[in-house]
């Protein structure tokens, strides 16, 4: 049982790295991603086994830059992700991750994400993963959005309909070319020199 979530759990990981991939038009190097939250949860500086971290790490490796934004786990993560360099831009606020992104990821559903206008978010970007379901997927769809609700039966909302997704339709990325990595306490794992 214990290895069954763990494995819902990868998956659920690689699911929302390539929902941000075919967010981005399966084109990721040169592109901005903000990421809202780092922690594993809300209320929580806690970053162990956090989806976001992976997600950061592959994005780079890939070509993205990354702007990073979460209400408390701000210092640790700047310890555990700071190898990245200038690739990852540590944020002082949610609307300020926004600044030049091609894409939002949602990945910790902190109350003060919920409480975001998405009319503004509008304003900023055009794409949204939503991994945590902090969003409603009408209403975001009502205002524009390219949204991507993870984990609520289907992954791509346009013009109010859900289109069912996998992994093999409109030549989203490949599963098999994405290869978890961890050191078994954060879930990533430094290059080596």
């Amino acid at each position: 049982m214990v290895e069954a979530v763990h494995q819902a759990n990868e998956l659920q990981k690689i699911h929302v790295i390539l929902q941000t991939i075919r967010a981005l038009g399966n084109e990721v190097e040169g592109k901005t991603v903000a990421l809202w939250g780092l922690a594993f949860k809300p209320g929580t500086d806690d970053i162990r086994e956090a989806p976001a971290l992976q997600l950061a790490q592959h994005l780079i490796a890939k070509g993205a830059r990354v702007r990073a934004y979460d209400p408390v786990a701000m210092p640790v993560s700047r310890q555990v992700l700071g190898y990245l360099g200038e690739a990852i831009v540590f944020c002082e606020s949610a609307e300020g991750a926004l600044g030049g992104a091609d894409v939002l990821v949602v990945a910790t559903e902190w109350d003060e994400f919920r409480r975001f206008d998405p009319t503004v978010l509008r304003q900023r970007v055009s794409a949204v993963v939503d991994a945590r379901n902090v969003f409603d997927p009408q209403k975001m769809t009502d205002l524009g959005f390219q949204f991507y609700a993870v984990g609520r039966g289907s992954s791509l909302v346009r013009n109010g309909r859900s289109l069912k997704s996998s992994v093999a339709e409109n030549s989203a990325p490949d599963a098999r070319a994405w290869a978890p990595v961890g050191d078994g306490r954060y879930g990533i794992e430094r290059p080596q020199p």
